[in-house]
């Protein structure tokens, strides 16, 4: 038997029609069974950084990088190209696309390096490793969290500055393409960052939850040890009245004492245990 061959057609999402977009959304992707090999690959790459993704990038991509910057000289050489007449945007809607996408380009990027953030402090709560200095953990959570916050909001707005511009310009054909590319581009990145959010606030909610389960464990345990001591403290005050006087110690009514103080926090014990205190 020969080979299948597929056709892969690339598209934007602008370029969509609604019927082919609802079949897109809709499409049946087993999503369970591939999660497994996706939370591995995302844990790598949390994990092992750019040698992960550069690993990952060849198997799928078939593309094999060393760097991921632009170097000085690349971007000298674009310089030139736009400087000679070789690379000039078309009209002013180009120049604001494109300086308006490498902004977008930075801010993803951004958001990458806060996502390996987020997996770190995942990790640290998972080997509790945040207990010891609980405050400076905290600190790192909400910082990471503002950070996010910060560039949800900022591409979210500019998202729909671009979705209002795209509906009062869009007469023309070719300034409405390039509106809703910027608009995708922004409204691709609050995404992103949203879901970020999200699985930093269920880091943040796991960590709480076991914190409140260690202080009403600790509650609990001070709950238990002050319903032993009662009896015994409630005991030793009345003897220790001054208005009970004795002219010498009788050791019967000590043992006598001693006795009914051990009896009853054994009782107030056995009952602690039956209500699960313990």
């Amino acid at each position: 038997m020969g080979e299948e061959v597929f056709t892969v057609i690339t598209k934007r999402l602008v370029e969509l029609k609604d019927e082919d977009l609802h079949s897109l959304l809709s499409r049946d992707v087993g999503i369970q069974d591939i999660l497994p090999a996706v939370n591995e690959i995302v844990m790598e790459v949390g994990s092992k950084g750019d040698e992960a993704l550069f690993r990952y990038t060849e198997k799928f991509d078939g593309a094999h990088l060393d760097d991921l910057r632009v170097t000085q000289e690349e971007i000298d050489e674009l310089a030139d190209r736009m400087l000679s007449g070789r690379h000039v945007p078309d009209g002013p809607w180009a120049a604001s696309h494109r300086i308006v996408t490498m902004l977008a380009i930075s801010e993803e990027r951004y958001v990458n390096r806060l996502a390996r953030d987020v997996g770190e402090l995942e990790q640290r709560v998972m080997a509790h490793a945040g207990d010891a200095d609980p405050q400076s953990f905290l600190e790192d959570l909400f910082t990471t969290r503002h950070a996010l916050l910060t560039v949800r909001t900022m591409a979210s707005q500019s998202g729909q500055i671009y979705g209002r511009a795209v509906r009062l310009l869009g007469a023309d054909e070719a300034v409405k393409v390039v509106l809703r590319d910027t608009q995708d581009a922004y409204d691709r990145l609050s995404r992103i960052t949203s879901s970020q959010l999200d699985f930093l606030t269920g880091v943040t909610e796991y960590y709480r939850a076991r914190t409140d389960t260690k202080m009403t464990i600790a509650a609990e345990r001070l709950a238990v040890i002050a319903a032993i001591t009662l009896p015994v403290t409630a005991i030793s005050s009345v003897m220790g009245m001054n208005v009970i006087v004795s002219q010498a110690t009788d050791p019967v009514w000590v043992a006598g004492l001693v006795g009914a103080m051990i009896a009853l926090s054994l009782v107030l014990l056995r009952w602690a245990k039956r209500q699960g205190w313990w």
